[in-house]
């Protein structure tokens, strides 16, 4: 799976057992398209996400920024580990 985000927007790309699948999601509006299977929805989840954000002010997560960077496919990344609960994520 991997993540692309800019601002509000949100793009996911999955590859799972042959299947390709990819959504952009505009958080701001809480909007989805997905463009394989020719669909476009509203998401019906203002309270979810504004419950999460609550829950986020009482997080344990640490984010580390490296200063590693790479350029990928022709854009400069900086390296970001997320650490929770034992678990490290790079991103």
């Amino acid at each position: 799976m991997n993540y692309s985000m800019k601002g509000p927007m949100l793009r996911m790309d999955i590859d799972a057992e042959g299947h390709q699948v990819a959504s952009i999601m505009d958080m701001a509006k809480l909007e989805m398209l997905m463009p394989e299977q020719k669909m476009y929805m509203v998401l019906p989840m203002k309270k979810p996400v504004e419950k999460a954000m609550e829950k986020q002010a009482e997080s344990t997560v640490d984010i580390e920024v490296t200063g590693k960077t790479e350029t990928i496919l022709g854009y400069k990344c900086s390296q970001i580990l997320v650490k929770d609960k034992g678990t490290v994520t790079e991103m």
